[in-house]
């Protein structure tokens, strides 16, 4: 009997094929003081790892309080997730001393990579750019917005000041300024010397 073209394939059977070319995780070793120290590696992380892993890494490499790239965050935070989510490494609080940690272990970083899943890892990688690309545009546009509302102020403005100073003479208005500038502040009376002379000049 011939099998039905396009039949769904079972769970069971997919579940069997990644299982099969599923790794499980290597015990690597690294030398201290001439001991052997042993650490796990896991061949593939969880979805929900993944989705920690580049977040992190996204965020703690933009500034949004000042609208920055913070470029050399990038490197440090991918070894440092390399370390403590595909590894079972534990790094301190302190930001300094893990840099500092994560300087010092180059080898057992390439070793980490080295027992990973590469395409998983690539995945991360380009999640990574991806998303500081995102956040970067983000913060381009709100500085556009911020700049916008900025020359729209300085519009009003000028239209006010215009409304204001219109058929008013050179020397008039050359006094004013004068007043404002020695004074610091708009005064009062100078405005309203103004508006006289605009008054007396429309008569």
């Amino acid at each position: 009997m011939a099998k039905k073209e396009n039949a769904e394939v079972s769970i069971t059977k997919l579940e069997k094929f990644c299982k099969q070319n599923d790794k499980v995780n290597t015990v690597c070793t690294f030398e201290v003081d001439g001991e052997a120290v042993e650490y796990s590696v896991k061949y593939r992380l969880s979805l929900e790892d993944c989705i920690k892993f580049v977040d992190d890494v996204v965020s703690g490499c933009i500034d949004k309080s000042e609208m920055t790239l913070i470029g050399i965050a990038r490197s440090f935070l991918i070894k440092r997730n390399l370390m403590t989510f595909y590894a079972n490494f534990r790094m301190p609080s302190d930001i300094s001393k893990a840099y500092a940690y994560i300087s010092g272990a180059e080898s057992i970083i390439n070793d980490i990579i080295d027992n990973i899943d590469a395409a998983q890892y690539a995945s991360l990688l380009d999640a990574i750019d991806k998303g500081i690309e995102f956040e970067i545009n983000k913060m381009t546009c709100e500085q556009e917005t911020r700049i916008n509302g900025v020359i729209e102020k300085l519009n009003g403005i000028s239209e006010q000041m215009e409304s204001i100073f219109g058929g008013i003479s050179g020397e008039e208005a050359s006094k004013f300024i004068s007043t404002v500038a020695s004074a610091g502040q708009i005064d009062a009376k100078a405005i309203a010397d103004v508006f006289a002379q605009k008054v007396t000049n429309k008569q």
